[in-house]
């Protein structure tokens, strides 16, 4: 039977899981944060982003974790940011988050 300490334990590395994993670089120094075919993985807001450039070249940022959020699951950077690189489009993910913060509802 698992205690509560050992839940509370636990948790953490429930709650910090990427989807995808198979597409994440397991070796090397840059292990963890970018992905196997080019991209990075960024964890801004709450959220796990996955910023890649398409079959296109254009910039796209993906949001892996959560409720799918309809048209707004991808959205392409090139578009909207400006974004020519991955590194442009990793910031651009940033600045909109820290301008954009995430409020959580207080329970009463």
């Amino acid at each position: 039977m698992a205690t509560i300490k050992k839940l509370l334990k636990a948790a953490p590395r429930m709650r910090n899981s990427v989807p995808d994993g198979h597409l994440i670089k397991k070796k090397g120094p840059f292990k963890g944060s970018t992905l196997k075919s080019g991209g990075s993985v960024v964890r801004v807001g709450g959220q796990t982003h996955k910023v890649f450039k398409n079959k296109k070249g254009d910039v796209v940022v993906d949001h892996t974790a959560g409720i799918p959020a309809g048209k707004w699951d991808k959205i392409n950077l090139t578009e909207k940011a400006k974004a020519k690189t991955v590194k442009q489009g990793v910031a651009s993910v940033r600045k909109w988050h820290r301008e954009h913060p995430y409020k959580k509802k207080k329970k009463k």
